[in-house]
């Protein structure tokens, strides 16, 4: 296994020990190749969660892109997930050691969460790292942008 292959298992492991501390339990898929790494049980629902390692810019941000793999046959080409495919982002800082849940249909492609405050002028949400590190809060976020999109094709 090459590094990346290796850093991206540490991080599913991260995620797996982090989400066995916040007392849920977790389900490992028993084939290779599907979209989510892991299903959280999580007050009676199943959550499919895809593991994602951030990237640290500076001391200031973790960024993570949330599109899948590129694919082995065209490797500029990277996709979007549905719904369906995955419920939950657990996006992991390799420095830290630290998971932040983040639902699935909030943004597109990339996220950024802050370690510090700072004023936001350019139109972005601010997201402090330490606002998402329970899963339960990315749910509720997750149940009520299910909600919102239900009543808009209704």
């Amino acid at each position: 296994m090459n590094r990346r292959g290796m850093i991206g298992y540490a991080s599913e492991k991260l995620v797996e020990l982090d989400l066995l501390f916040q007392g849920v339990v977790v389900l490992l898929p028993s084939q290779p190749d599907l979209e989510y790494d892991l299903v959280a049980i999580v007050d009676g629902g199943h959550f499919k969660v895809q593991v994602k390692t951030g990237k640290r810019k500076e001391d200031k941000a973790l960024i993570a892109d949330l599109r899948k793999s590129a694919n082995p046959r065209n490797p500029y080409k990277r996709l979007h997930y549905e719904q369906g495919d995955v419920d939950i982002f657990a996006i992991t800082d390799p420095e830290t050691r630290r998971v932040a849940y983040f639902p699935l249909g909030e943004v597109k492609r990339e996220v950024t969460f802050r370690f510090e405050e700072r004023s936001c002028n350019n139109g972005h949400e601010e997201r402090p790292f330490d606002d998402f590190t329970d899963i339960r809060t990315a749910i509720e976020r997750m149940k009520r942008l299910r909600g919102n999109a239900e009543e808009v094709s209704a």
